[in-house]
């Protein structure tokens, strides 16, 4: 089962689904990367304290540690699917903050583990849908005409919403793509 919708999240939006995620998984840590120093994983309190552009969700409770591979340069690579759930950080750019992601890769023999990380997903989308629930339009960026609305493969945090629609130049904008979203009217 692979699993992913791109997202829009401010630092403001990463301390909030931070602290709404340990709300409901207690024994969740945030992985700053997944390269390390050391065999062991490089933790941080929330997302918005990692310096890496990929943060790991890893609850404790299903694994209690995270292997890692030796690299060549004394660096070590832990896992990036199966035991964590991966995010991919919104990054500014000028007035355009770029898309991140959420993405979970499940599967394997063990089926406990499938079935305890299919929970943790569930939780974690439950949390993320909640905090990321006003619509967003695709738009053009030299008219503001709405192209499609809504676009629900992609969501924004109520932070992200608020600094897209505090000047008509903000806008969101695919990581790859060069589709513009704005928040769409509220319903």
């Amino acid at each position: 089962m692979m699993k992913q919708v791109q997202l829009f999240l401010s630092q403001e939006d990463e301390v909030a689904l931070s602290a709404a995620l340990l709300g409901v998984r207690p024994e969740l840590v945030f992985v700053d990367g997944s390269r390390w120093e050391t065999s062991t994983p490089a933790l941080a309190s929330s997302i918005a304290n990692c310096k890496s552009f990929y943060t790991f969700l890893w609850d404790q409770s299903i694994v209690k540690s995270l292997s890692s591979g030796a690299r060549s340069d004394g660096q070590f690579d832990g896992p990036r699917a199966g035991f964590v759930i991966e995010i991919s950080r919104s990054r500014m750019q000028d007035n355009l903050m770029l898309a991140g992601r959420i993405a979970v890769s499940i599967g394997g023999s063990d089926a406990r583990l499938v079935s305890d990380m299919k929970a943790f997903y569930a939780d974690v989308w439950k949390v993320l849908k909640k905090m990321t629930n006003q619509p967003i339009a695709a738009v053009d960026p030299e008219t503001g005409t709405i192209i499609r609305t809504p676009v629900p493969e992609f969501r924004a945090g109520d932070h992200a919403i608020a600094w897209a629609s505090s000047d008509p130049a903000h806008f969101f904008r695919g990581r790859s793509t060069q589709t513009f979203f704005k928040p769409a009217a509220p319903r």
